[in-house]
């Protein structure tokens, strides 16, 4: 009887591979913490949360710099469903003055005090402390609307001579030569109409006229008026109005004209009247090269 053939022995099975802590990419795998010793450690939710080595580093030292620290500075940042006394706490802890009044502004040098306000400092200083901003972040922002004003104001001021160079220049191309002498009879119709009036109002007066050239034209005008009517005495210069006007009534006069024989004038008349005539377009050009 043939030899009944040797059965085959079985397979040695594969073992699992051991638990490991870290994949592939070096984090830590799904259940890592259950290979710990310490068994109550296996469900810790701070060091599940942590995904790799590096994180669970930067963990402990975070924690080791709150050892020691005063307990009102270790808060939970509150949320919408926080309370009042929670919110109180958190802002404290952040570094809010205990009230309103506490914060400390002062006026910036560049800004004048008549564009300075209190009241609405103060008003600030109430909506900071509500809205629970400690006193560098108050600075901050009070820093930036003052020197949003201090702008502002620096253009306007700017604008402001810009636009007071064009009247004054308007004025320089009426008056012309005659300009000192108008400024001169504005600064006497100033005299005449401050008499009996404080010094002081007389100063704000003056200031306002030789930087307002509307009031300088109105008052110069008024001390013209003063001057022809024989109130004050001086030698009228004209202004190029004036000039181009007596020009004109030259022009169209008889002895200036080419048959100055036929009405009855002389050479010598006629030649004092185009002498006359060229003297006053010169003052005219001089006074346009002035203005």
């Amino acid at each position: 009887m043939a030899d009944d053939p040797t059965p085959s022995p079985d397979p040695t099975p594969t073992p699992d591979p051991a638990p490991t802590m870290f994949d592939g990419e070096g984090n830590f795998t799904e259940n890592w913490t259950h290979l710990l010793t310490d068994t109550t450690l296996h469900d810790n939710p701070t060091l599940k949360a942590s995904r790799n080595i590096e994180a669970l580093a930067n963990q402990t030292v975070s924690a080791q710099k709150l050892v020691g620290m005063d307990k009102d500075r270790m808060v939970v940042a509150p949320n919408e469903a926080s309370t009042e006394l929670e919110w109180e706490t958190f802002h404290k802890a952040a570094g809010r003055p205990e009230t309103a009044a506490d914060y400390k502004f002062a006026r910036p040098e560049e800004l004048p005090e008549e564009y300075y306000s209190q009241e609405l400092a103060t008003a600030a200083q109430e909506l900071m402390h509500k809205l629970g901003l400690s006193q560098k972040q108050a600075n901050a922002l009070f820093e930036f609307n003052n020197n949003a004003a201090i702008a502002q104001l620096t253009s306007d001021t700017q604008d402001s001579k810009l636009a007071m160079t064009a009247l004054k220049d308007g004025l320089y191309a009426d008056w012309g030569n005659a300009y000192e002498q108008m400024k001169h009879d504005g600064d006497v119709a100033i005299n005449k109409g401050a008499v009996g009036e404080s010094p002081e109002f007389k100063a704000r007066v003056v200031e306002k006229y030789g930087n307002d050239p509307d009031l300088t034209r109105l008052l110069a005008n008024l001390g013209k008026v003063y001057r022809e009517s024989g109130i004050i005495t001086a030698e009228s210069i004209p202004t190029p109005s004036d000039t181009q006007e007596e020009i004109d009534n030259i022009t169209a006069s008889k002895v200036y004209g080419i048959d100055y024989v036929k009405h009855g004038f002389t050479r010598a008349q006629h030649d004092t009247a185009v002498q006359k005539r060229l003297a006053l377009a010169e003052r005219m050009t001089k006074s346009a090269k002035t203005g």
